[in-house]
Parts: structure tokens; C-alpha cells; sequence
């Protein structure tokens, strides 16, 4: 009898096996790189100046690369930094033969050839090196913003790029499988997103466009102006409302919804929330401009798909320092 019973046990612990390989194959193995893209509106931002200018934050970003390459290497996932501008005609018109223009580092180019990237990577090469692609990124991008502080001042249209450009070029949604005998590895990339404004979206099509403002609503507009603020912040001081946000909410201020899903993919950070209404370091109204910008882009934002815990925004910064402090955190370096 034990004969029999060992004997017949034995196909029921390989249907158990089996069994649990089929289980874990049912888990994917997750294996993310870092899809990091810097947007900059290149407007009111390069007239004003600031503690941290942009190109300081941009280069920070940069310079701490490396890491995040090196991390994803290690999971054989490749990583990609971009730089746009929210008005691509900022860049378009800077006529100067001189300047070839690089805006990327895109280490999937390398797909499969680990020596190659390997080389690239610590220079191992006397050819094209990640060193000598970083330096040309960094000096297209001040060439952008020297232009552009020179300049006529372009206007920066961040509803219009969020809702019709902010597309498969900028957010990478692509993600491969590989299968082996007891597991499925999913290759997908974090669109971890910075953008540089002030806050105030003005586009300079508010008199010729009747898409501007909601037909239902005057209070729900396409664009965030320092006028709009001030008759919001008129209107709520002039109420009996308790608090700001309930005022916001009951009265129907807001900024249309976005009409783009890719706005689920990211996590964001918004980079610096100006405020004209502090002169010189002093406050003249209350609220604030930035108080009220906060509250229209965090409603904004979360109403057009971006998940609450995704978004990040944060003011002034008062130095370097805090500044990297904010980028690094939001990288995961």
C-alpha cells in the first residue's frame, strides 16, 4: 500500500508545481526606467529675475543623471531626458547655422547592446560619449534662453500644450514583455515630468476666441491671468465665505478641464509659482497670487486625469540648495 500511495502522489505534486509557476506568471515583474522631460514656457519666467534661474534648475537635473542611468542599467531598462519649450517657436527662431541643437539623451538607443552603452556611458570610447552629448544638451539649452532673454517676449500658451501637444513624443507609454519558464518581466518607463512657469497662463487670445471661457460658466476659463485673480480675490473678499477654498468651490471659479489621458501616465512638478502681488518682498493684497494659482492649478490638474498623488507644485526657492533638495527628491536620487 505505501508503494501505491508514493507512486500516486507524485503526479499531483508536479500539478502543483506547475500550478504555482502558472500563478506567478500571472504577477508581472515590474522593471521601470525614467522617462524625465523638462518643459519650460519661456516666457514672463526669463524676464524676471529669480534666486534660482531655470537653467540652474535644468542643469541640476542634468548633472544628476548619471544615477538614475547607472540604477536602471542594472535592471537592463534604459532611461531618456527631453527638453521642450512650451512655444516651440522660441526655438524655431533662433536663425543661427552655428548651433546644432541637442535636446535629448535617449540611452534606448543602446537596446541590447550593453557593451556599447557601457562605453558611452563611462567613456570608454575616443568617439560620441555621454559627457560629450551632456555638454552639447546643456549648451543648446542656454542658447535658448539667452536668445530668449534678449528677445521679444513670446507668450506661453500651457492649457493649449497640455491639452492638444503634450503627446507621444513627450510621454513614453510603451512597455515590452519578456517570458521566461517561471515569470513575465514588463518593461515600462516613469514619466516623471518638471515644468517651469510662473503659474499665470496667459495666451493672448482671450478677446478672439469664445473657447477661452465656458459658454455655461464666465468663472471657468482657459486661461489664468492677473486680472482674472484679482477679480477672484475682489469677489471672495467681498463674500461671507469662511475660507478660499470653499468660496472657489460653491462659486464655480476653475479652469476647463484638460481633454488628454496621457495626463495619467505622469507624475509632475510644477517649478516656481510666481507672485506679482508681492513687491519687494512685501505682500500687498491678500490672498495671494500664488495662493489663488495653487488652488486653480491643483483643482485644474486632478480634474483633467493627473492623479492627486502625482502632483507636485512648490514656490520660490529660496536657494540652490533647497532647490536640489526638491529635484532630487522628485527624481528618487
Amino acid at each position: 500500500m505505501r508503494k501505491l500511495f508514493i507512486i500516486s502522489i507524485v503526479p499531483f505534486l508536479i500539478q502543483c508545481s506547475a500550478a504555482s509557476i502558472d500563478t506567478e506568471k500571472e504577477k508581472p515583474i515590474m522593471l521601470y526606467g525614467n522617462n524625465v522631460v523638462v518643459l519650460s514656457d519661456l516666457s514672463n519666467r526669463v524676464m524676471k529675475p529669480k534666486s534660482v534661474a531655470d537653467t540652474t534648475i535644468i542643469f541640476n537635473v542634468l548633472n544628476d543623471l548619471k544615477p538614475l542611468i547607472k540604477r536602471s542599467m542594472e535592471r537592463n531598462t534604459s532611461d531618456c531626458f527631453k527638453f521642450y519649450s512650451v512655444n516651440q517657436y522660441s526655438i524655431d527662431r533662433i536663425k543661427n547655422p552655428a548651433i546644432d541643437f541637442k535636446f535629448d539623451l535617449d540611452m534606448s538607443e543602446f537596446e541590447n547592446r550593453e557593451k556599447d552603452r557601457s562605453d558611452y556611458l563611462f567613456e570608454r570610447t575616443e568617439g560620441r560619449t555621454y559627457r560629450k552629448d551632456l555638454d552639447k544638451v546643456k549648451s543648446s539649452i542656454q542658447a535658448v534662453y539667452e536668445y530668449n532673454q534678449g528677445s521679444k517676449l513670446l507668450p506661453a500658451d500651457v492649457w493649449y500644450y497640455l491639452d492638444k501637444e503634450f503627446d507621444n513624443t513627450v510621454i513614453d507609454t510603451t512597455h515590452f514583455e519578456k517570458m521566461d519558464r517561471a515569470h513575465i518581466y514588463v518593461k515600462k518607463k516613469l514619466n516623471k515630468i518638471i515644468l517651469l512657469t510662473d503659474g499665470y497662463i496667459e495666451a493672448g487670445r482671450y478677446g478672439n476666441d469664445k473657447t477661452m471661457v465656458d459658454k455655461q460658466n464666465p468663472n471657468r476659463t482657459k486661461f489664468l491671468s492677473s486680472s482674472l485673480i484679482a477679480r477672484f480675490r475682489r469677489e471672495f473678499n467681498r463674500s461671507d465665505y469662511p475660507s478660499m477654498e470653499q468660496f472657489f468651490e460653491e462659486s464655480g471659479y476653475g479652469l476647463i478641464p484638460l481633454d488628454n489621458e496621457l495626463l495619467s501616465e505622469v507624475e509632475l512638478l510644477v517649478l516656481e509659482m510666481d507672485d506679482r502681488s508681492i513687491v519687494n518682498g512685501v505682500t500687498t493684497v491678500s490672498p495671494t497670487d500664488r495662493e489663488v494659482i495653487m488652488l486653480f492649478w491643483k483643482k485644474w490638474l486632478t480634474e483633467s486625469g493627473l492623479k492627486p498623488e502625482n502632483l507636485h507644485m512648490y514656490s520660490t526657492f529660496k536657494d540652490q540648495k533647497e532647490m536640489k533638495q526638491v529635484v532630487d527628491d522628485f527624481l528618487g536620487i
